[in-house]
């Protein structure tokens, strides 16, 4: 078992709380990777501007309490984000790890590589591979037929307790990853 500052990709992170016996099931319980972590999420941040919904400052999640609080979906977005950040893009020498990020970050991923990278980490832990395949299979065909795809991403978000972005993040970053090992394949 691993401390969060060894763990360097998603696939680390979701091996080690395997190897801790955390329950994969959905939703994440994000609250609770905290804690294994020693993370502390911070609903009551004073920020400088009401424009930021979430900020990493070391070991400290702060959510901004305006908006994402009001919205729960997008609070597990924003945890999920910054957890990411603290794993993906570790400071360098020993600064203090800090990012702040706007709702244009969360939302879009802005035009940062990191934002990007956070937002697909965020997708990944929120919204397995397995589970978004098993749930696309049972209930896709039942709603084929009344049912349009933006019903469809709607039932993905409430599945996962995501907002609908990040569903459609999820399942076009699958459906990429499919295409790119199909063209290695052939």
């Amino acid at each position: 078992m691993k401390n969060i500052s060894e763990i360097l990709s998603l696939d680390e992170l979701m091996t080690d709380l395997q190897a801790r016996g955390f329950p994969m099931a959905s939703p994440i319980d994000l609250e609770k990777i905290a804690e294994i972590y020693g993370i502390t999420i911070d609903d009551a941040p004073r920020f400088d501007s009401k424009n930021f919904l979430g900020k990493v400052d070391g070991n400290t999640i702060w959510v901004n309490p305006k908006d994402a609080n009001e919205y729960m979906p997008l609070r597990r977005h924003v945890i999920a984000h910054e957890l990411a950040h603290i794993v993906l893009h570790k400071p360098v020498s020993g600064s203090p790890m800090y990012f702040q990020d706007s709702y244009d970050d969360i939302r879009s991923g802005g035009t940062s590589v990191a934002e990007n990278e956070a937002n697909a980490f965020a997708a990944a832990l929120l919204i397995p591979e397995n589970s978004l395949v098993t749930l696309i299979q049972e209930e896709a065909p039942k709603r084929k037929e009344t049912g349009t795809q933006s019903a469809i991403f709607k039932m993905i978000a409430l599945e996962f307790d995501v907002p609908v972005s990040l569903a459609i993040r999820r399942v076009v970053d699958l459906a990429k990853a499919r295409q790119e090992r199909e063209i290695l394949k052939s």
